[in-house]
């Protein structure tokens, strides 16, 4: 039906749980779509390849759709003007293909709660220059976060938790991603120390690396300059020694935990400066 509505720039069709079959390929016809919503419904099969036709889409959701399978189609390369894709909550599975960094229009890219999602994330990502925000958690990714983040200089959200598959050290690049705002790696299993590069990450509004049980050493004295800093989870890891006294210019910061750890040695004073503080 859709080959005939060449005028149609927004489908909403959401949040209909009954709404079951495969998402109709006629859709590529509708050449003047920019938004198109079919999240929350019963969809089954597999994205169609055809979507990476649909010159002027610049908003794909259809995430939500537990019937949902196969993989993330690499025809969406071809959707030059996309600048938001949600496939999240479907059960795609094999790996997150190298397209995303050939898409120079991308800003919102939610690939998250995909159980069936595994594989390495992938290096082509430094180049979608545009990214803002970007959603990997509840996934199954596998080896190491690579060392691209701190090129991606328009990123300010980066969530990459509950993969446990997901081991080594935290990305030292990381400390150049100066517009990042959040950072959630929590119920990984990072390992080594919590480097010392928060301090430079003068946007820093969120950090959580919690849940990580390999992730050991002293407390980052670097994070005395994050004064943006509103949340801080150091919780249910292996850091150890005294926490130091440094919190004195964190003035905004009003959730801290830091519980579950192998601290020792006595509190310190200057939390006594943290007026806004809510949670500890």
């Amino acid at each position: 039906m859709f080959e005939h509505l060449t005028y149609l720039t927004y489908l909403g069709i959401v949040s209909n749980p009954l709404l079951t079959g495969p998402t109709p390929q006629s859709l590529i016809n509708a050449t003047a779509m920019q938004s198109l919503y079919l999240y929350g419904n019963n969809l089954t099969g597999s994205i169609p390849e055809a979507f990476g036709g649909m010159q002027s889409l610049t908003s794909l959701r259809i995430d939500g759709n537990v019937l949902l399978t196969g993989p993330i189609p690499q025809s969406l390369i071809n959707a030059t003007a996309m600048q938001q894709l949600w496939v999240s909550g479907n059960n795609h599975n094999g790996s997150i293909p190298e397209i995303f960094g050939g898409m120079q229009s991308l800003r919102y890219l939610y690939l998250h709660a995909n159980p069936l999602l595994t594989g390495p994330i992938p290096q082509s990502l430094i180049n979608a220059t545009a990214m803002v925000s970007l959603y990997l958690y509840g996934n199954n990714h596998t080896g190491l976060i690579p060392e691209i983040f701190g090129g991606m200089q328009s990123l300010s959200d980066l969530e990459i938790y509950s993969n446990p598959l997901l081991t080594g050290p935290i990305p030292k690049s990381l400390i150049n991603a100066t517009a990042m705002r959040y950072l959630f790696l929590y119920g990984n299993n990072h390992t080594g120390l919590i480097p010392e590069i928060f301090g430079g990450m003068q946007s820093l509004s969120t950090l959580n690396v919690s849940s990580n049980p390999l992730l050991s050493g002293p407390f980052p004295t670097s994070l005395k300059t994050t004064i943006a800093l509103t949340t801080l989870d150091f919780s249910n890891a292996a850091m150890n020694g005294s926490i130091p006294d440094i919190f004195g210019n964190m003035s905004n910061l009003a959730t801290l935990s830091l519980s579950n750890n192998l601290f020792s040695g006595s509190l310190p004073a200057s939390w006594t400066q943290l007026t806004l503080l809510r949670s500890l």
